[in-house]
């Protein structure tokens, strides 16, 4: 018996993922009984978050458009983030989500209940601290991978700083940086052309790329064939003689654009796709600025009006930004599942995020997640990805609205089995040969990337390997304590 009008659902995130997750429910179920909790005050996620100069995507813009509603008004490749963020806000009055949405709610806990087979979920309203309780049968987690800024763990004297401090990502326009002395600590490339003083206190480089500002076509099929080639090609292995040919190129290009005086520190040493490709825009020509530096000395101790670095050196600043990146390696909510451990718990026991496909996790029934562990690229963006991922999820939630069952959990030994399959393969890539975020503490384990082409992921979530996973069917009256449910044939 449909249980359509008995069904909660509760999105986490106002961001790219949690609208899509939105409108799939919508289009594809006609189902409308979720809601969208959003931490900040609009929609749009990291395009509403990041508001630096310069913000633009760093691949087509096409890739930024939902498949069902595609863009063909873009009016260059690499749009700036304003105009991404008002595509997902028009597609927000388009398919009417704004009932939905509820702004200015942080989701703070989600604690799974067993026998009602559901998650109680607290949040708080960060404009008036009011405290609220919910419960959802079914929770998707599209929190994002790149939403909390990450500050030097190691830098306590920047409270000594007497002078304005805030992140890239939370760009304070506030700031009049005209005629001012500017430090950017960390390997930041697309504030540059403004500042004084560069201080950078990155690990490694990142290959650059010169952009070609046309407007290709609408044809979202030669958009993606382009970037699939790009990663069959490029990416896929360490040993790829085009890989390494076109790294090559890449040094050439980089070596006649920037001063000699950097080249050992600005080109990699590293195999080109190791790290997410820099689309140079001018970055590059600014180094040759006589008001520009870039300092690899790191940092001693900060003052109230500059910095010391590591090899005594003072410099005096106006003001200085963090444009030290995100926290990627844990996950921000304590959601707790049927054994009573958080996510954050379950990823540290495994030595690092990972999941059944980046979707599901043992352990935390009903809950799914867009753009989970090891589901990004180099080469794309992850609206292609998350799309695959909600098609993928409706298939579980059609089931449960029309009552054919009350949960599922995909099994310790599928998830096992697919994550021992997934780091043969990243062992073998690009990725495993350099420090990046995308490995946990910047050398270990890869739990961000995805070791296939798009392609293949799309082929592989088509359909749901239901054998993978645990079923509590409806009205079924054995105790949770007693059964962990069967699995579905």
């Amino acid at each position: 018996m449909p249980r359509e009008h008995n069904i909660e659902v509760v999105i986490i995130g106002g961001g790219v993922g949690g609208l899509a997750m939105g409108i799939a429910l919508k289009r594809q179920l006609n189902f409308r009984h979720f809601k969208i909790y959003e931490k900040s005050g609009d929609v749009g996620g990291t395009w509403h978050d990041n508001t630096y100069p310069g913000c633009a995507c760093d691949i087509d813009a096409h890739w930024y458009s939902l498949s069902t509603d595609l863009n063909p008004y873009w009016n260059k490749t690499h749009v700036p983030h304003h105009e991404i963020k008002s595509y997902w806000r028009d597609l927000t009055v388009k398919y009417s989500l704004s009932d939905q949405i509820i702004l200015n709610r942080n989701v703070t806990s989600a604690d799974w209940d067993n026998k009602k087979q559901l998650y109680r979920i607290r949040s708080h309203d960060v404009q008036t601290n009011e405290n609220f309780e919910d419960e959802a049968h079914i929770v998707i987690s599209a929190t994002g991978i790149l939403s909390v800024p990450s500050y030097p763990k190691d830098l306590d004297s920047i409270k000594n700083f007497k002078g304005p401090t805030f992140h890239s990502a939370r760009w304070d326009h506030s700031v009049d940086l005209k005629n001012k002395r500017v430090a950017v600590l960390d390997h930041v490339v697309t504030v540059a052309r403004n500042f004084f003083r560069l201080l950078l206190r990155s690990h490694q480089p990142k290959s650059s790329i010169s952009v070609v500002r046309l407007i290709g076509t609408s044809n979202g099929n030669w958009i993606m064939l382009r970037q699939e080639i790009l990663y069959k090609t490029l990416l896929s292995g360490q040993q790829s003689w085009l890989g390494g040919l076109f790294t090559k190129q890449l040094e050439k290009y980089m070596r006649a654009k920037a001063p000699e005086e950097y080249h050992d520190r600005v080109i990699p040493e590293y195999r080109f796709g190791c790290k997410r490709f820099i689309i140079d825009t001018g970055y590059l020509a600014a180094l040759h600025r006589p008001n520009f530096d870039l300092n690899y000395d790191g940092i001693a101790n900060i003052t109230e009006d500059g910095l010391i670095t590591k090899k005594g050196e003072e410099f005096k600043f106006d003001v200085i930004i963090f444009a030290t990146g995100f926290v990627v390696d844990k996950y921000p909510i304590n959601v707790r599942g049927v054994e009573g451990i958080t996510v954050q718990e379950y990823y540290d026991r495994k030595g690092g995020p990972e999941g059944y496909f980046g979707v599901s996790l043992p352990g935390f029934p009903n809950f799914f997640t867009l753009a989970g562990p090891n589901t990004t690229t180099t080469h794309a963006s992850v609206i292609f990805t998350e799309e695959v991922q909600i098609n993928y999820i409706l298939k579980f939630i059609r089931r449960i609205i029309q009552g054919q069952a009350t949960s599922f959990e995909v099994s310790s030994e599928a998830n096992d089995s697919f994550n021992k399959e997934l780091q043969e393969k990243l062992s073998k890539s690009v990725w495993s040969n350099c420090t990046s975020w995308y490995r946990l503490g910047h050398e270990g384990k890869v739990f961000s990337q995805w070791p296939g082409t798009m392609t293949q992921y799309w082929w592989r979530l088509r359909n749901p390997v239901w054998r993978d996973y645990k079923v509590v069917d409806v009205g079924d009256t054995t105790s949770p304590e007693d059964s962990d449910g069967r699995l579905l044939e």
